[in-house]
């Protein structure tokens, strides 16, 4: 069975992966990924059954 997880890619540098917490979603993460993208790649993932 596979799991299809809904996620985005920014940023350039070394990766930084970030997750959200209980009730969020990838959106949630779209301020913090913005103010990081500048010194890293960043992959913010949505979280199965989440997004």
């Amino acid at each position: 069975m596979s799991v299809q997880l809904h996620h985005r890619i920014s940023g350039e540098g070394e990766p930084l992966i970030l997750l959200h917490g209980l009730f969020g979603s990838l959106d949630n993460l779209g301020v913090i990924a913005r103010g990081l993208q500048g010194n890293w790649q960043i992959h913010a993932l949505d979280q199965r059954n989440h997004g």
